[in-house]
């Protein structure tokens, strides 16, 4: 397949991503580590609704799963689920701080709550977790379908950028190398790959989310194996 531009803008292009992305990967160094608001741990703990339009995340994570229709046209509910330390479009959403990070990377009922926001998501994407402790998976019943549904739908590539970030701020930096090979292999393989339309959602924001060095350049090093010249 064609590269996505020349190799000299592909190079330009991920040097400002590597610069975008240097706040986050190195915890906000200049973001307060305390706030006021409580919200975000309390919405982890079943004590308040998501807003706008939202519920307990108890009931989300059960009677949401599967209602795509639901998970598609609600746009408040994914800064709760998995919350940041930067601000999102949601603004009844509380920003996340660092104690409340630090508290539910802390918490088991917390942990057990973000994997399930992980899987809902994922089914939504057509993916699905097989080992908690490694972050591995494997394609769902529903994957032709929602992958190409995905590959139409860009704003939820905004979506996949925060979900990745925030496994990383809670605790599950591991989770996120598993599944964006799967996404670059979907994005990058074949002379037509069905998820062709989010490569430069994943070449330069969802492999930048990755903390640690050795693999951010790992994958990148796959896509160019899989991307051919200009």
């Amino acid at each position: 397949m064609e590269a996505p531009t020349s190799a000299r803008g592909r190079a330009r292009r991920r040097a400002e991503a590597e610069e975008r992305s240097a706040d986050y990967r190195s915890g906000y160094p200049d973001a307060p580590k305390s706030s006021a608001s409580r919200d975000i741990w309390n919405f982890y703990n079943n004590k308040i609704k998501s807003e706008p339009r939202g519920d307990f995340i108890d009931v989300m994570l059960v009677e949401w799963k599967g209602n795509y229709e639901l998970l598609e046209r609600h746009h408040g509910f994914i800064q709760w689920l998995f919350p940041l330390r930067e601000a999102g479009i949601n603004w009844q959403a509380s920003v996340m701080s660092a104690k409340e990070a630090q508290q539910i990377a802390a918490s088991e009922a917390c942990r057990r709550r973000l994997v399930q926001a992980y899987r809902l998501m994922l089914d939504f994407y057509g993916f699905r977790l097989v080992d908690e402790a490694t972050g591995a998976l494997e394609p769902a019943e529903n994957f032709s379908s929602r992958i190409a549904f995905l590959n139409v739908s860009g704003h939820n590539y905004l979506r996949i950028s925060r979900i990745l970030k925030s496994l990383g701020e809670l605790g599950f930096e591991h989770y996120k190398a598993p599944w964006i090979k799967m996404l670059i292999m979907l994005c990058f393989n074949g002379d037509k790959p069905p998820l062709r339309r989010a490569q430069a959602a994943c070449e330069f924001h969802w492999v930048y989310t990755l903390k640690n060095e050795a693999e951010r350049l790992e994958l990148l090093g796959l896509i160019d194996s899989l991307v051919k010249p200009a």
